[in-house]
């Protein structure tokens, strides 16, 4: 078992919205194989979640992915940014926004902040 089948099996189960399953796979199988998950393995999480209006929980899954010392990669960032600004929570999305542009240097793409 490598790191792409573990991401296949993210994406399988984020396509079905089998929103435990992946965070199960996502925290205990890929230390069940002595793996990290990648920054794609994280945004496949995070999608799957703020897709699904469950923001709370990728917000806790982001905590969860900084305090294994590790960073959401830009497009994550994108996703909440996104959803926060077409819900009209402009200061969420800011913060997003500035906290993006510390940590890697760039905003997401255009796509992301219409």
């Amino acid at each position: 078992v490598d790191v792409h089948m573990l991401n296949g099996l993210l994406q399988l189960q984020a396509s079905c919205g089998n929103f435990n399953v992946v965070l199960q796979v996502h925290e205990e199988q890929f230390k069940k194989y002595n793996l990290k998950p990648t920054p794609y393995s994280d945004r496949i999480a995070v999608q799957m979640l703020v897709k699904h209006n469950r923001i709370s929980r990728a917000l806790v899954l982001k905590e969860k992915i900084e305090s294994d010392g590790r960073n959401l990669d830009i497009l994550s960032y994108g996703t909440m940014i996104e959803y926060y600004s077409r819900r009209g929570h402009l200061g969420s999305s800011v913060m997003l926004l500035r906290e993006c542009i510390d940590l890697h240097g760039a905003s997401p793409p255009e796509k992301y902040l219409t």
